[in-house]
């Protein structure tokens, strides 16, 4: 087939497809919506012609589509409103599987420091304690004898300092507890520790432990946890180091452990729900009660 027979094939092609939109398109729009549909099909008829032995291509029109401003600042509103909506329960869903994880780290680091600490220096119920509950000084070096040899990546925070002194309001609350020593990981997360009753029937040592330190929201049983270290009395096979505080240890199911962290702010049970946490595989389940 010559150039100019091909060209005349191809043009009755799209003649015949131009010709079927005219009949399918709205004519309810008036003439100017048909002369629309024509004006945007005219540039690609091909109108080729014999000239010279070659086709003659039609030119391609100059008018490209795009996004008008409106539609830009629409869509993008749009993106803003979802955004809105999804990102402060994508940031809680992840809260919600980080803290348990910390939390278990934490637990692990501790109970694996003791454990050396015990080879070193002998079972717990020789080692020499804090007396008193807010004595600074005999806390740091509790801690110094028993704990920060064992650990790596963490520093002591003296409550001397203005910052310090923040962070151990925090965890230690009332009661003189901006003089007490706070102790700080590389990974952001901080604790505190006090004496419970100390002599020869053994020790309770309680531990306040924040995943971000000093990050919001700085409530108990959010971020903010208890841990509990009951030294090993004398009769006594071992020592006992648990998730929560003391209470814990008459709680003997699931029903029970929730029902001590619906509790949390009665007396000794701030923190308390870590325990749950420990129990349910250290994950925060959806009965949670304070998320």
């Amino acid at each position: 087939m010559r150039h100019c027979e091909r060209s005349e094939a191809i043009q009755e092609i799209f003649y015949g497809f131009y010709g079927l939109l005219r009949r399918v398109a709205p004519r309810n729009d008036g003439i100017r919506s048909r002369n629309k549909v024509r004006d945007h099909m005219s540039w690609c008829i091909p109108t080729a012609t014999c000239h010279r032995g070659k086709p003659k291509v039609c030119p391609r029109s100059e008018k490209k589509a795009a996004f008008t401003l409106a539609e830009v600042l629409i869509t993008l509103g749009v993106i803003g409103i979802v955004a809105a909506m999804t990102l402060p329960m994508l940031i809680e869903d992840y809260r919600k599987k980080e803290i348990p994880i910390r939390m278990k780290k934490f637990y692990s680091t501790i109970e694996s420091a003791i454990q050396l600490a015990v080879l070193d220096n002998g079972d717990m119920q020789y080692w020499t304690y804090p007396v008193e509950q807010n004595d600074a000084e005999s806390t740091s070096a509790f801690v110094k004898t028993y704990i920060f040899p064992y650990l790596t990546g963490i520093k002591e925070c003296d409550a001397g300092d203005n910052k310090c002194k923040q962070f151990s309001t925090i965890l230690y609350g009332g009661n003189h507890g901006d003089r007490m020593p706070i102790y700080v990981f590389l990974d952001g997360s901080c604790f505190g520790l006090v004496a419970g009753d100390s002599g020869a029937a053994g020790s309770q040592l309680h531990i306040t432990y924040d995943y971000n330190c000093m990050g919001k929201p700085n409530e108990f049983d959010k971020d903010i946890f208890a841990f509990y270290i009951k030294g090993k009395p004398y009769g006594e096979k071992q020592y006992q180091f648990i998730a929560g505080n003391f209470p814990v240890l008459n709680a003997n199911t699931r029903e029970d452990l929730l029902d001590l962290c619906k509790r949390h702010t009665e007396d000794h049970m701030h923190g308390i729900c870590s325990a749950l946490i420990q129990y349910d595989g250290w994950e925060i389940r959806d009965d949670y009660p304070w998320w």
